[in-house]
């Protein structure tokens, strides 16, 4: 009996935690971002609608090497990343433009400019749960810098070098 005490606190923790943060989050790249200034739409359900709960986002990019693979000289550089500030938990976000401070939050590292050749992940946390976005600044045939997406998939062809 003597247990019950302690037990019953870290479940009201739990719950809160749980009742406050969403369960999943979905984001992906707005169809008609900038490479200057992508747009990233974040929800709770999977058409990218539904109120979601955040507390922190960072984006991290690397360079690719001539075969477009990572440059394992190079580790991750964050290059804007940005908390609620600490009056709030958490803050509602439902999209994001890069290097636009939204509304509550405060800026803890960059923003530096996007640059071609390299790929960037989008990270939306809150408490662990982390869609995250994969995508790329690259130059078309005319030289004009244009953002796509990548799927998890072709980000981990990229990373992973052959045996």
């Amino acid at each position: 009996m003597k247990h019950v005490p302690r037990i019953v606190p870290a479940i009201a923790l739990l719950s809160l935690l749980a009742g406050t943060c969403d369960q999943v989050h979905y984001a992906r790249l707005q169809d008609d971002s900038s490479a200057d200034a992508p747009v990233f739409v974040i929800g709770s359900n999977p058409d990218y609608s539904g109120r979601t709960m955040v507390y922190a986002v960072s984006f991290t990019g690397t360079a690719w090497d001539s075969l477009g693979r990572a440059d394992t000289t190079r580790s991750w550089h964050t290059f804007w990343e940005i908390h609620v500030d600490s009056a709030h938990k958490w803050f509602p976000l439902a999209n994001l433009r890069y290097g636009a401070l939204p509304f509550y939050f405060r800026t803890v590292t960059g923003p530096d400019s996007l640059r071609a050749g390299w790929v960037y992940t989008c990270a939306v946390r809150c408490y662990g749960l982390s869609p995250t976005v994969y995508f790329e600044v690259v130059r078309d045939r005319s030289g004009r810098r244009l953002v796509r997406e990548l799927s998890r998939e072709q980000l981990l062809s990229r990373v992973k070098r052959p045996g």
